[in-house]
């Protein structure tokens, strides 16, 4: 009896875990099952949601490179925000971390994103494994600040890309795993 009590604790501690964020009546399983393989759950079905083509996705594939497209529109952002800041700053220390981070975050548009994208359609592993780069870019960006001894104006926007990155590594690897 006490086995059963206990089995019946943990199944019910589960799904308590598992409904602050709930599926809604339209997830499917690739985009439930896919997000619920990242840290960051909530984060990955607000995305997901937010884009029609998640609902028809075939594989984990597919999402995925939806999910590099969310991160590549960071990027993006990202990179203008950058450029933008550069021209406004007067602090030195600022401004040359800034170069470095434009620098970074063209890699990860120009190269990284669309080579992940092409890698995807023959291998998720090796895909995987440049979404990473661009993450550890996004990473590195971040460090610059620190080595120039000032604080970061693009914290929350290298965290942001490089979770989203992250999503897209870990949903990659449910298929080659």
């Amino acid at each position: 009896m006490a086995k059963w009590n206990f089995i019946a604790i943990l199944f019910l501690a589960l799904v308590n875990s598992l409904s602050a964020a709930k599926p809604v009546k339209n997830d499917t399983n690739k985009m439930v099952w896919g997000c619920s393989a990242t840290p960051f759950r909530e984060l990955c079905l607000s995305l997901l949601r937010s884009d029609p083509r998640s609902y028809d996705a075939k594989g984990y594939r597919e999402v995925g490179q939806i999910m590099v497209e969310f991160a590549l529109a960071k990027a993006e952002e990202t990179l203008s925000f950058v450029k933008s800041s550069e021209n406004k700053t007067t602090d030195k220390a600022v401004g040359a971390s800034l170069v470095v981070c434009r620098g970074l975050y063209d890699r990860i548009i120009r190269d990284h994103i669309p080579n992940a994208l092409e890698t995807s359609k023959q291998s998720e592993e090796n895909a995987t494994r440049i979404m990473g780069e661009a993450s550890s870019d996004g990473e590195s960006c971040e460090k610059e600040f620190s080595k120039n001894h000032v604080k970061s104006v693009l914290t929350k926007r290298n965290q942001e890309f490089s979770d989203i990155a992250n999503i897209a590594r870990y949903i990659w690897y449910l298929d080659w795993s």
